[in-house]
């Protein structure tokens, strides 16, 4: 196809783009012939591709980071930032565990997270911890439905936050986001924005059905897999709705963790000397950059992370300067994921990672059921 197109179009990928794609499935080829899955195969080309394209575009380049890592207590500053996060984040963890009647002390649930972060290093987008923390709870309280329930809770309670800050970004940059250089990005934001408001109605609005009875769980036993986690999926939304407190603090840990992680950009921006660009910009920027380095594509959303901050962050000020910028800020942010992930690699390796608490006794088993 490639060859095809030049034949009529000559100054096709004229640029650097082309020889970026060779090195890039140069490992990806060398690591199939090696007996590695296509699907791993894959993920590595598309992240060594990524980068070696902004290095050939002069999109990342090392002067950039030696400025930033001149500038080093800011950057010490930005991983401490970075480590709230997953705080917020087992807080929040547990409290809806505790909805689905799963209690975890909090250095269960971060540990989890921990390991469970050091997994998303390795498998495409942001998933892979999300598939160990429902896994982990699953073989540990024995309730496969209430674990992969509470992991999806936890991603849809962490949107409102999120979507909240960037409206508010969006009040307060309304003549910004009107710009030619911008345009196309706020149509974007614009179409994400309403997806997402959409799917929350759709998914939190109270219904007739959200309550459960002996009857209906009876009902569920005999149900295929689908049914019965479909309905559990209600009672786990009415739960949440039937307690204002915990669901109050829960979108609260969410709110912290997103403006630690704002917090930790604004500091690391000021470390790579981003010019041009207002404080509350970073509103806008930082939860765009941030949704497209959580794409499912290359291990981590390494590469797509760096070109997304880049785009956005010339695009925002007008300066081409800014994109080597903005890629140091996102590789500073994942200096920090990649040291948390590496103590949650350490805490799997010395097999520390399983869920002890016990699961509740059998029906039969208990004397109030006799």
């Amino acid at each position: 196809a490639f060859l095809a197109i030049r034949c009529w179009h000559p100054a096709f990928l004229r640029g650097p783009l082309l020889p970026s794609l060779a090195l890039g499935l140069a490992p990806g080829c060398v690591l199939r012939l090696l007996g590695c899955s296509s699907w791993a195969a894959h993920r590595i080309g598309i992240a060594a591709g990524l980068v070696v394209f902004m290095v050939a575009k002069r999109t990342l380049k090392l002067e950039t980071l030696a400025v930033a890592a001149d500038h080093w207590p800011l950057v010490a500053l930005s991983l401490a930032l970075v480590w709230i996060a997953p705080v917020c984040g087992a807080l929040r963890w547990r409290i809806l565990l505790a909805a689905q009647h799963i209690h975890l002390r909090f250095a269960e649930s971060f540990r989890l997270g921990l390991v469970g972060l050091f997994f998303s290093q390795f498998i495409p987008g942001h998933t892979g911890g999300d598939i160990f923390r429902a896994y982990a709870i699953a073989t540990g309280a024995r309730k496969a439905e209430a674990a992969i329930l509470s992991v999806v809770l936890d991603r849809l309670l962490g949107l409102p936050p999120l979507l909240f800050l960037v409206l508010i970004g969006c009040a307060l940059n309304w003549d910004f986001l009107a710009t030619p250089s911008f345009r196309p990005y706020a149509k974007v934001l614009g179409i994400v924005l309403a997806t997402s408001v959409v799917v929350l109605t759709a998914v939190l609005w109270p219904t007739s059905k959200g309550g459960g009875s002996a009857t209906d769980a009876a009902a569920d036993s005999k149900a295929n897999w689908l049914a019965r986690i479909t309905r559990q999926f209600r009672i786990a939304i009415a739960a949440v709705r039937a307690s204002p407190g915990a669901t109050a603090a829960a979108l609260a840990f969410g709110l912290g963790g997103h403006l630690s992680t704002l917090a930790a950009c604004i500091f690391a921006g000021m470390a790579a000397e981003v010019q041009g660009i207002p404080l509350l910009r970073y509103l806008l920027l930082v939860p765009m950059g941030l949704v497209v380095n959580a794409i499912p594509a290359a291990p981590g959303g390494v590469g797509q992370g760096e070109m997304a901050f880049a785009a956005l962050f010339e695009a925002a000020s007008g300066l081409a300067d800014n994109a080597p910028r903005g890629a140091a800020v996102m590789l500073c942010l994942r200096l920090g994921q990649i040291l948390f992930g590496a103590v949650g690699g350490a805490i799997y390796a010395l097999g520390r990672h399983g869920f002890t608490g016990r699961p509740p006794a059998p029906a039969a088993a208990r004397p109030d059921s006799l």
